[in-house]
């Protein structure tokens, strides 16, 4: 008799250790979204559509959500802390640096003086005075067309700088980028490559890697990534596309923005291959890919494809396949850049897994201008859905599936009794 009690504690103390790892069978809520949060006014009423993205994470069902376009560090900071009762969690480039380490904190102004007048007295003023006038992103891309070697010499902060000025109701865009990138210095510019991943439960080995770290580029492009118990790794990215970049200007030996993409993509899946050991990895993010239907215009499909082929589905695609990037949204469609309907925002999981409860969300109007005009949070509309995965693994401290480890249950206490 003593020794069947043994052997019963032995099976209750064991249990809850195992449920938890079998949380894998829980239902995880995953979401994306393309916030749209460029200061330099590129999309208007930033600091009402910033409030309007506050709110609706308070009001969020997901558990985890990944953001991207959140370019300045204080806005990193006020989204996780505002969010923190519902995503207690996140992470970011934010406190890990370009490369991973963290970014010292700096008095001194993101551009050289010296270096940034040679480059505008130079050339800039020469080239691109023209195309500065038109706005940042015009007056940027001149820059690199016309003043590369000028550009790399201002380093990747100087450029982040430039290219997040915000130029107010002024419109004087090189007025702006010499107040705030060369005279204050109120913001390091580490680059947050615009990425957030706000998360409800831990975040555990968390990865932060920027794509072209060797190049100075006017958009620096990553990933963040972290893993979570029963869930296993989130990656959250945005890939490069033209924008509105009139022509390619990117790092060789690549010639096209497609070119750069397929490489970004390559490293995705590099990194997080659909049949890992484990858990499959889950991506989230912007891709500024996605396939072309017969209510869809295809972008960089070849990229797109390349996911696919890798073995990731994209559930939003097959399941609701509505534009997330729509002619017909007042801050980018008919009055922006955007004369098409594209699909470009995914939840990218391994072929095969169960997903539920697909949906486009903060598609309605949310946010009020000045003049009460009502408009949704982001020239991007976001995806979410409902994951769930059970390894059922055969090696050293791996999930028991729940119906053998009943069954395993059922034996042991039967041979007690």
């Amino acid at each position: 008799m003593h020794t069947t009690i043994c052997w019963l504690s032995l099976i209750f103390v064991a249990f809850p250790a195992v449920a938890t790892e079998a949380a894998a069978g829980a239902v995880f809520k995953l979401a994306t979204f393309n916030t749209a949060l460029l200061p330099s006014n590129v999309i208007r009423q930033y600091s009402a559509r910033k409030e309007a993205l506050q709110t609706a994470l308070a009001d969020s069902s997901a558990d985890v959500v990944c953001l991207q376009e959140i370019w300045r560090q204080q806005d990193i900071l006020d989204i996780a802390n505002t969010s923190r009762s519902r995503f207690p969690y996140y992470h970011s480039f934010n406190s890990m640096g370009m490369r991973g380490q963290k970014v010292p904190i700096s008095n001194t102004a993101p551009c050289d003086v010296l270096d940034f007048l040679r480059a505008y007295t130079q050339c800039l003023n020469k080239s691109c005075l023209t195309a500065f006038s038109q706005g940042i992103a015009a007056g940027v891309s001149c820059a690199f067309v016309s003043c590369k070697l000028y550009m790399q010499s201002l380093g990747q902060y100087c450029v982040n700088c430039m290219l997040q000025a915000d130029v107010g109701t002024s419109n004087d865009v090189t007025t702006a980028i010499q107040r705030q990138c060369i005279y204050l210095p109120t913001d390091n510019y580490a680059t947050t490559h615009g990425l957030l991943l706000l998360s409800k439960y831990p975040l555990k080995k968390k990865v932060a890697a920027t794509y072209h770290p060797n190049d100075v580029v006017p958009l620096t492009r990553g990933y963040i990534s972290a893993e979570i118990d029963g869930l296993g790794p989130v990656m959250c990215t945005h890939l490069t596309t033209e924008g509105a970049f009139p022509s390619y200007f990117g790092p060789p030996p690549f010639t096209s923005f497609e070119e750069l993409q397929t490489n970004e993509t390559q490293q995705v899946l590099k990194a997080y291959p659909a049949d890992r050991e484990g858990f499959p990895p889950v991506l989230l993010g912007d891709f500024n890919h996605g396939p072309k239907s017969n209510i869809l215009v295809g972008e960089h499909t070849v990229n797109y494809q390349l996911i696919i082929d890798a073995g990731y589905e994209s559930p939003y695609i097959t399941k609701v396949g509505t534009c997330t990037l729509c002619a017909n949204n007042p801050l980018g469609g008919a009055a922006g850049s955007m004369k098409a309907d594209r699909a470009v925002d995914h939840i990218y999981v391994a072929k095969g897994s169960n997903v539920t409860n697909v949906k486009r969300i903060w598609d309605n109007k949310l946010a009020v201008n000045t003049s009460g005009e009502a408009l949704p949070i982001s020239d991007h509309y976001g995806v979410q859905l409902s994951y769930h995965y059970v390894y059922e693994g055969t090696s050293s401290g791996r999930i028991l599936s729940s119906s053998l480890l009943i069954a395993v249950t059922g034996i042991v206490l039967h041979g007690l009794i």
